[in-house]
């Protein structure tokens, strides 16, 4: 991957925006070598401002929207190419992990995330929300969105990539976290209250390796023949 590495990741998109992302790719279809793709919603399709489920990402919508996206990759990337969908995180496990703690401000999480949603400013009602109610529907419309991978994977073929789904393991590190005697606060940047932190890309990178070379052995590049 030496000088050969591209991220193309947006904060915010989803489902239904991605596709104008990957048209970012730089990649000659002819001449370029293969890629390993990976493809990570995480929780867009389910996180917004919005307090309510209706403006959350249907599945047939994700479906729809993840089909476009393939067949727009099918376009732009080289032969013997190889895509890694990765599913929805459980983000309901985020307010587990800061219940009991200060934000670096001052303030207990769950006051700070009530007030973001007062103001309407939260970066996801649905997780970020001291109702367990919300946060348990929230998770089970992401869950749902992540099965449509299969669903599609099931019945698409591309001509110049193959693929394969991974399950977000956001309980399999937390566990293995909390085992090692680690407070899984750890695990969530402090800041925002939200997203991963450095220790939890980590360990996603372990996780994700392990389970390539275990599903995906034969996932080896070579130079393109003429």
């Amino acid at each position: 991957n030496f000088r050969d590495y591209q991220n193309i990741a947006v904060n915010g998109l989803s489902s239904q925006n991605v596709l104008d992302s990957i048209k970012a790719l730089a990649r000659n279809v002819t001449e370029d070598f293969p890629l390993l793709i990976f493809l990570e919603l995480i929780g867009n399709d389910v996180c917004n401002h919005r307090q309510n489920f209706d403006d959350m990402t249907t599945p047939e919508e994700f479906r729809k929207n993840i089909k476009n996206l393939l067949d727009g990759l099918d376009k732009i990337v080289p032969p013997g190419s190889h895509l890694v969908a990765i599913g929805l995180v459980n983000g309901s496990m985020i307010y587990e992990g800061v219940k009991d703690k200060l934000h670096p401000v001052g303030v207990p999480y769950p006051d700070l995330y009530d007030y973001q949603n007062c103001l309407d400013a939260s970066f996801c009602w649905g997780w970020l929300n001291t109702n367990k109610t919300i946060r348990d529907k929230t998770t089970g419309i992401a869950q749902s969105l992540s099965e449509q991978y299969n669903i599609v994977f099931s019945n698409y073929t591309a001509k110049n990539f193959d693929f394969i789904y991974y399950d977000f393991p956001t309980k399999a590190i937390w566990d293995e976290w909390v085992a090692e005697g680690n407070d899984p606060y750890d695990l969530i940047e402090p800041t925002d209250g939200f997203h991963p932190s450095q220790i939890f890309h980590a360990k996603l990178g372990d996780h994700l390796w392990d389970f390539l070379t275990e599903q995906r052995p034969q996932w080896r590049f070579r130079k393109r023949h003429p």
